[in-house]
């Protein structure tokens, strides 16, 4: 495989994983919504996992574990 290959195959999987990041954070924001804080919060920190930097799952996380204070 060529260069332009490898470029391609890379930009595929990190398009890949921020895909399925944005899928886990949408079904915790469902389960958030529902009232399922303990579900929402497994999905929001494997949102996290794909994507550690970014700010929307790293607060909606946030938010989820205040819900699960109160």
């Amino acid at each position: 495989m060529g260069l332009l290959g490898m470029m391609i195959g890379s930009t595929a999987k990190a398009m890949s994983r921020e895909l399925r990041a944005i899928e886990l954070n949408n079904t915790g924001m469902e389960l958030y919504y529902a009232g399922n804080y303990s579900e929402a919060l497994r999905y929001f920190s494997q949102a996290l996992v794909l994507m550690p930097l970014n700010e929307t799952y790293r607060n909606n996380k946030q938010m989820c574990l205040d819900a699960m204070r109160y």
